[in-house]
């Protein structure tokens, strides 16, 4: 199985929003910080998502976490 680089890039998408968030939280009177604080909100939903995604096609065997 090839690697899908689209969702390198929506965790790239993601986690810039998951930066934006933190950085701009405790700014809501700057309209651009507003903004940005709300568009960013998706970001967390989308790490849940994508890894999602990432867990569809396992056999669902987790031995790895006994380790």
């Amino acid at each position: 199985m090839e690697r899908n680089q689209s969702i390198d890039f929506v965790k790239i998408v993601a986690m810039l929003g998951v930066i934006s968030l933190h950085c701009c939280l405790g700014r809501l009177d700057n309209p651009i910080a507003f903004v940005m604080s709300r568009l960013s909100g998706i970001s967390i939903p989308l790490f849940f998502m994508v890894s999602g995604y990432l867990l569809v096609g396992k056999d669902g065997n987790y031995k790895y976490v006994l380790k």
